[in-house]
């Protein structure tokens, strides 16, 4: 209830009703600013004067900080974490902050930056993304945010199974072929 207008009662209750909220709302907003910072809004009447006082001082706070979150989301590599789930709860998470600070990354945006860091194995995965984007030219219809980290997790799965089904076993059949290549060599 920021109304800066008072407005006119024709009762003294709702005169007084509107009084009450209104120091309500100076109530949340001063329990919500730390003691040390409390002398910038102690001179403010209304609610929304509080606000435009906070705003203009600490607005710019969010625009610096915006450009932090932009710069670590830029910098977040899946390479660097467990698994493509760790990876993704910290990019939704910095994705959340910067919402928070007033700037959105569409869907389109976040899994364009997701499939320029993916490397190794997951290039399979990326390399689909873009073909059947290409193939289907202007048919092609992008998925959301949450669909795309679903098939990339999926996709994960599919790795981690595939490794656990050939991948000791392709390890022997490499040593095995190299042995086999040396005595035909000799021979």
């Amino acid at each position: 209830m920021l109304a800066e207008a008072q407005p006119v009662f024709t009762k003294e209750i709702e005169r007084f009703a509107y009084q009450n909220k209104l120091d309500e709302d100076m109530g949340l907003i001063g329990l919500h600013v730390s003691d040390s910072l409390l002398f910038h809004i102690v001179d403010c009447k209304t609610p929304k004067a509080s606000w435009d006082k906070l705003d203009s001082l600490f607005g710019k706070i969010n625009e610096f900080r915006a450009l932090q979150l932009e710069e670590e989301l830029s910098s977040l590599v899946p390479d660097e974490h467990a698994s493509v789930e760790d990876y993704l709860t910290k990019f939704r998470a910095l994705v959340a902050q910067l919402k928070g600070c007033g700037k959105t990354k569409s869907d389109k945006e976040c899994i364009f930056l997701i499939l320029s860091k993916l490397k190794g194995p997951y290039q399979v995965f990326s390399s689909a993304f873009y073909s059947t984007m290409d193939a289907l030219g202007s048919e092609f219809k992008m998925p959301s945010f949450e669909l795309f980290c679903e098939r990339l997790t999926r996709e994960q799965s599919k790795l981690t199974q595939l490794d656990a089904l050939f991948g000791s076993n392709n390890k022997a059949l490499v040593a095995q072929n190299t042995k086999t290549k040396h005595k035909t060599r000799y021979k």
